[in-house]
């Protein structure tokens, strides 16, 4: 169902529960419309050299071609390759991430 002109204000809140229930179904942390900035974050901008990261994603970004593509792409521009497993539940993926490095240029150097 798509919102239109003739929609209720209970007709969008059940359209809008129902979405929700489907991401919250598909596991994991982050919703998949955060899930490739979530990534890229985990990958390319964790702290010193050597540092891990991790997040769990839901199902839905495993299965979606866009996200994976992202994590190769990201592979290839910053050398980072990530380790996934299946959540111990089965509700989603586990990401680890091994940092690159990059740090915020402007902060003073200690």
């Amino acid at each position: 169902m798509t919102v239109s002109e003739d929609s209720t204000p209970e007709d969008i809140a059940e359209q809008c529960a129902r979405a929700l229930m489907m991401e919250i179904s598909h596991g994991g942390c982050f919703d998949s419309l955060a899930a490739p900035i979530v990534t890229i974050c985990s990958a390319a901008l964790n702290g010193n050299k050597g540092d891990v990261s991790a997040i769990a994603l839901g199902t839905g970004c495993a299965e979606n071609h866009s996200w994976v593509t992202l994590v190769r792409d990201l592979e290839q521009i910053f050398g980072v390759r990530g380790h996934f497993e299946p959540q111990t539940d089965g509700s989603g993926i586990f990401c680890k991430w091994v940092g690159t490095g990059w740090v915020n240029s402007a902060r003073g150097m200690k």
